[in-house]
C-alpha cells in the first residue's frame, strides 16, 4: 500500500449551506430575519448580541434533518443521482445573564456544515471525479454580550471548528490496459474565527441587526492512497497497492 502523507488548508467562508439556516428551528423559518430578533439562545450563532436581552438561564438543543439530492448528466447522455442519506446535524445552547443586568455569556455546540457530502455509485459516470466526499465538523462556540443602553446590545465571540474531511474516486487506467485504480484521502483538523454582533430595539415592534462570521482558515492533516496501481507504474509506487 503505497501512503501519501500530505498537508491541506482550506479556507471556509461563511455558513456554506443553501437555504435556511441550520442551527435552530425560529431561524429556520425566519431566515436572515432572524439576525435582527436574536430572542433565544441560538442567538449565540446567528447575532450574539441578542442573549443580552434575555433574562435568566436558558438551555436549547435540537437537530434537523437534511435529505440532500444531486443529479448529474454526462454530455453522453448518461445519468447518476447520489445515494439516498439522511443526515442529522445537531445544536446545543447554553447561555445566561449571570445575574446581571448587562452582561450575559453564552456557549453554543454545532455543525456548521451539517450536509455531510455526496456518495455516488462506484460505476458511476462521476466515478473519475468523485465516489464519495464528506466533510463531519463540530464547531464549539462561546460568546459574551453586554447591554450598552437600554436600546443596543453588542455581542461577541469565538469560535474553534474541528472539520474530517474524506473522498474517494476511481482513477482511469485504460492507457496501460489495466482496471481502474481506487484513490481515496482522509484529513482532519482545525482553525479559529470569530463573530460580532449588534441589535438595537428602538421600539418593542421594530429593531435592527447587524451580524458577521469570520471566514475560518482550517489547517488539516491526513493520508492519501492509491490502490491497485497499473504494472507499469508500480515501481513508483512500491506496488500494487
Amino acid at each position: 500500500m503505497a501512503i501519501l502523507v500530505y498537508w491541506l488548508v482550506l479556507c471556509f467562508y461563511g455558513q456554506p449551506h443553501a437555504g435556511a439556516p441550520l442551527h435552530g428551528a425560529k431561524a429556520a423559518s425566519m431566515g436572515t430575519a432572524f439576525v435582527a430578533v436574536a430572542d433565544d439562545p441560538s442567538a449565540i450563532v446567528h447575532n450574539p448580541a441578542g442573549i443580552a436581552t434575555m433574562e435568566g438561564t436558558h438551555t436549547y438543543n435540537g437537530v434537523t434533518a437534511i435529505f440532500p439530492t444531486t443529479k448529474y448528466t454526462s454530455t453522453g447522455g448518461e445519468s447518476e443521482r447520489t445515494k439516498f442519506r439522511v443526515f442529522f446535524p445537531p445544536h446545543l445552547y447554553l447561555c445566561s445573564d449571570m445575574k446581571t443586568e448587562k452582561v450575559s455569556f453564552g456557549l453554543g455546540v454545532f455543525s456548521p456544515f451539517g450536509v455531510g457530502g455526496r456518495y455516488w455509485d462506484k460505476n458511476s459516470p462521476t466515478r473519475f471525479v468523485s465516489i464519495k466526499s464528506t466533510i463531519a465538523s463540530v464547531a464549539i462556540n462561546p460568546v459574551f454580550a453586554i447591554k450598552a443602553t437600554p436600546d443596543l446590545s453588542i455581542g461577541i465571540g469565538f469560535f474553534y471548528l474541528h472539520s474530517l474531511n474524506t473522498a474517494e474516486r476511481r482513477v482511469d487506467q485504460s492507457i496501460f490496459g489495466a482496471d481502474t485504480a481506487k484513490f481515496s484521502l482522509e484529513a482532519v483538523g482545525g482553525g479559529w474565527g470569530y463573530n460580532l454582533g449588534f441589535l438595537w430595539k428602538p421600539r418593542e415592534n421594530l429593531s435592527f441587526g447587524i451580524a458577521y462570521r469570520s471566514h475560518i482558515k482550517v489547517h488539516q492533516s491526513g493520508e492519501a492512497k492509491l490502490k491497485y496501481i497499473a504494472t507499469p507504474l508500480q515501481p513508483f509506487f512500491g506496488g500494487r497497492k
